[in-house]
């Protein structure tokens, strides 16, 4: 699954775009490749996050202000780790004679930020139909939507040397403890996570450094299989950020398991990273 491009939709606040299947790989696609005019803001790190065009007519409210399709978003203030902030948004879900239909999302951002790369997380409280104010739609639901920020070119990458790049991860309710080492002689990175009490201790298995080449994103990263303790197997996906690799910014997607015996359904349980070496 290539995930990981801010799109406004009905479903999410940046929604995730995916390429063929959920049973594929889980590969990345950032919103943001270097540009002069987005650059990291010294010890508050990185400044901007895009929220591309829309034909949806996409509207956003983060701390009293509003944003649609095309702006960006100032994160200048927020200092770097995580940060959690309520919003709202709504869009168009389609149009008849009588005009338009909006649906309206209200919940959570959690927002991971480093010096050159900040990942996006959303959780999703509410789905409304602002054409009937009466009907509101539980969805209780966390997805990681986003991951930007300034790739490293392939030449950019060290030619030799082991690096351990060490952070947090994070979901709805949680934060954890990320540790990820990458042998750049060989090419290969592996790495765990831990203290997230329901996934247990997530093991970043052995992987290859490969160029992602997705809209939204040129640049190095490593997709590969991950073990859960508790959840079993599943995918995680990174990249490389900052003039020299400085940073690795991801995601870990695992499955919870529904009850077979209830109406309760199998469950993505989608984990965001970032760290430093």
């Amino acid at each position: 699954m290539s995930r990981l491009s801010i799109m406004p939709a009905a479903t999410i606040i940046f929604a995730l775009a995916a390429c063929g299947g959920g049973g594929g790989s889980s590969g990345l696609s950032s919103g943001a490749t270097p540009t002069p005019d987005n650059p990291s803001a010294g010890g508050n790190g990185y400044r901007y996050v895009q929220i591309p065009n829309d034909d949806n007519d996409y509207r956003l409210e983060i701390k009293g202000k509003s944003y649609r399709g095309g702006d960006k978003v100032d994160i200048s203030a927020y200092p770097q780790g995580l940060s959690v902030e309520p919003f709202k948004s709504s869009s168009i879900v389609y149009k008849d004679s009588n005009g338009d239909y909006r649906e309206s999302l209200d919940g959570n951002i959690h927002l991971y930020k480093q010096a050159y790369s900040v990942v996006l997380g959303s959780y999703i409280r509410n789905l409304s139909d602002q054409n009937n104010p009466t009907w509101t739609k539980l969805v209780d639901k966390f997805s990681i939507s986003s991951i930007q920020g300034e790739a490293t070119p392939s030449t950019a990458l060290p030619n030799s040397g082991n690096y351990t790049y060490k952070g947090q991860a994070f979901n709805q309710s949680e934060t954890g403890a990320l540790t990820y080492t990458v042998d750049f002689s060989r090419r290969r990175g592996q790495g765990s996570i831990t203290g997230l009490s329901e996934a247990g201790t997530i093991t970043l298995q052995n992987a290859p450094i490969a160029a992602i080449n997705e809209p939204g994103f040129k640049g190095m990263g490593i997709s590969g299989d991950a073990a859960s303790a508790k959840l079993g197997a599943g995918k995680y996906g990174l990249g490389f950020f900052g003039p020299k690799a400085n940073e690795i910014a991801g995601m870990v997607e695992l499955t919870r398991p529904g009850n077979p015996g209830s109406t309760t359904a199998a469950q993505d349980f989608e984990i965001g990273f970032g760290g430093k070496r």
